[in-house]
């Protein structure tokens, strides 16, 4: 099945991967007469190996074998999932070409795989995350907001997005906690609106020991992307030993799979 769903997470693997790519291959001096006219994103370091291995071929093992174990069924409600998407997407994103690049990612078709036998109940919740959670790393990510190009405003917005993650759970113990919750979602940043879905319904199913793990794999997903996007934005590389302890943080697993619970 070549669908474009799966061209579409190749491609952002590929991505993923070329911090770790970079940082693998051995450095040696760039010639002279090499001058790049690519990469222009790049400085130091991280323009010297991306320019060693431009034009070089990377080549994928067959993830059909790979996966050859894993279950290909696909969720009963996944047409009515590319609705629910397409409605979250619209409510939280008001750039017209990022809209329809993001509805074109069909993360519809991906969370009717990624949960064949969950029940509509679940999958609204974890869609709302899933599609919550690639929007907010997209700001740091993209290359195109004034936080993905500015450290200073990058921390700021974990911290930010954090403390909300943290009322939304309903983890503060204050007085009022209830109050301070729909305060918090009716003035929600956009790119936070749809994790106010996601917190009501983790309240309504799961215990305060199950959200507390959950906020803290959040809590460790959200650092680790401050210290990538910050090599990034200084233009260094970490040792390989430093990249992976990083990247097991900044891949997200980690709260995927305690909301999987």
């Amino acid at each position: 099945m070549k669908s474009q769903t799966t061209k579409t997470q190749l491609l952002r693997l590929l991505e993923r991967l070329q911090y770790k790519l970079l940082s693998i291959f051995p450095r040696s001096p760039l010639p002279q007469t090499i001058k790049p006219n690519v990469h222009s994103d790049l400085r130091n370091e991280a323009l010297t190996l991306a320019t060693q291995l431009d034009g070089k071929t990377f080549r994928l093992p067959d993830l059909w074998k790979l996966f050859s174990e894993w279950p290909l069924a696909a969720n009963p409600h996944a047409e009515r999932l590319e609705g629910l998407v397409d409605s979250m997407l619209e409510r939280i994103i008001t750039n017209e070409k990022k809209l329809k690049a993001l509805k074109k990612a069909d993360f519809g078709r991906l969370m009717s795989l990624w949960y064949p036998d969950a029940e509509w109940p679940e999958l609204e919740i974890a869609t709302a995350y899933s599609v919550w959670i690639f929007v907010w790393d997209d700001e740091v990510d993209a290359g195109d907001t004034d936080v993905s190009n500015d450290e200073e405003l990058a921390r700021a917005y974990y911290q930010k997005s954090l403390s909300t993650v943290h009322r939304l759970l309903g983890l503060d113990e204050s007085e009022g906690s209830q109050e301070i919750i729909t305060q918090e979602e009716q003035s929600l940043h956009p790119n936070m609106a749809l994790f106010a879905d996601v917190g009501r319904g983790l309240r309504n199913s799961t215990d305060r020991i199950q959200r507390e793990r959950f906020y803290r794999e959040l809590e460790n997903f959200m650092i680790s992307v401050g210290v990538e996007h910050g090599h990034r934005m200084r233009g260094s590389i970490p040792t390989v030993e430093k990249y992976l302890h990083i990247r097991s943080g900044s891949v997200g697993c980690a709260p995927q799979i305690a909301l999987t619970e």
